[in-house]
């Protein structure tokens, strides 16, 4: 069945790639960051979005699971100091 997944984890590289090359973004390295991806019948996985809010993924994939189907959220145990809010 067709649904969305709220994943997430610590950035541990982060490049930035534009028309001048790719870059390092050192500021993005040890931060929380949750992931939105909808999951098609077949299994395959496109990325929605990614937040560095656990409550913005949640306000998000709820309000995209009235397109992509109901959300499944693999978020177990989150840090307190992860800007939750």
């Amino acid at each position: 069945m067709a649904h969305l997944e709220i994943d997430g984890g610590i950035v541990k590289t982060a490049t930035l790639t534009n028309a001048t090359g790719t870059h390092p973004l050192l500021t993005e390295i040890g931060q929380w960051r949750f992931f939105i991806d909808a999951v098609d019948d077949d299994g395959a996985r496109t990325c929605l979005g990614d937040f560095a809010s656990y409550g913005d993924a949640i306000l998000q994939a709820e309000s995209l699971s009235k397109e992509f189907g109901p959300v499944v959220d693999r978020i177990v145990d989150i840090p307190k100091h992860d800007g939750r809010g």
